[in-house]
């Protein structure tokens, strides 16, 4: 089988009519005639010419699916080349990783996030104060979630996808930071600013108010990118 340079790899990226290029373990297939690699790019999260063993076994398949394409040579592996074998968690990390702590945390906060916004909006409509306490007792539950849905889905990012900063994982951890932004700030201004028993008028008390239904987009992104995670297809 011929010897593929580090180079050439790189150029099949796809682009310009250029073919589209992946290596696994060292084998170069051509995958140009895959519609899942229209111009160089799969999912939205890999790129053509580059070495996708470690992304593989944190994808839905198995190299198998390579099999159908064309293998058109075998690349060295530089002295440097970064590890292709996903990293095991040991100890107390492993034992928290057995439990699933991502997907059962995530469900807080996104689904009281939601309720809180729903509550909330209600309040404004119907002129109910208990409605509006319970969107500030949903609120602050959801708040303490975050951070430990944050924490869980940054373990499960370094150890069962290789800390591979795809654009998906990039967007989730941006809209989980505004997540907590957002629930720390509405919650400040809440009982801070405005007080459990303060005026619901005034800019402090619109300000919360936007930033509680903020909330339902941020949520909806974040359930969406994590859909994509875990049914890519």
């Amino acid at each position: 089988m011929a010897e593929i340079d580090p180079k050439v790899l790189e150029r099949g990226d796809g682009q310009e009519g250029r073919p589209v290029l992946v290596s696994v373990q060292g084998k170069v297939y051509d995958v140009s005639k895959s519609a899942l690699w229209s111009g160089g790019e799969h999912m939205h999260s890999h790129h053509a010419g580059r070495d996708l063993s470690l992304a593989l076994q944190a994808a839905p398949h198995g190299a198998d699916v390579l099999e159908r394409f064309e293998a058109v040579g075998e690349v060295a592996a530089p002295t440097d080349a970064a590890p292709t074998v996903l990293p095991r968690p040991t100890g107390l990390v492993a034992t928290i990783l057995t439990h699933r702590p991502h997907p059962v945390s995530v469900h807080f906060p996104i689904a009281l996030g939601v309720v809180a916004a729903a509550f909330l909006a209600a309040s404004l409509v119907l002129d109910r104060r208990i409605l509006e306490l319970a969107a500030l007792l949903d609120l602050a539950v959801a708040v303490l979630f975050v951070p430990p849905a944050i924490l869980a889905g940054l373990l499960s990012w370094r150890f069962n996808y290789g800390g591979i900063w795809t654009p998906t994982f990039f967007r989730k951890a941006v809209l989980s930071s505004l997540l907590l932004c957002l629930s720390v700030a509405a919650l400040v201004i809440r009982l801070g600013v405005i007080g459990v028993h303060g005026t619901t008028i005034g800019p402090w008390w619109w300000g919360y108010v936007a930033l509680v239904l903020v909330h339902v987009p941020v949520v909806m992104g974040l359930g969406y990118l994590g859909g994509r995670i875990a049914f890519p297809r």
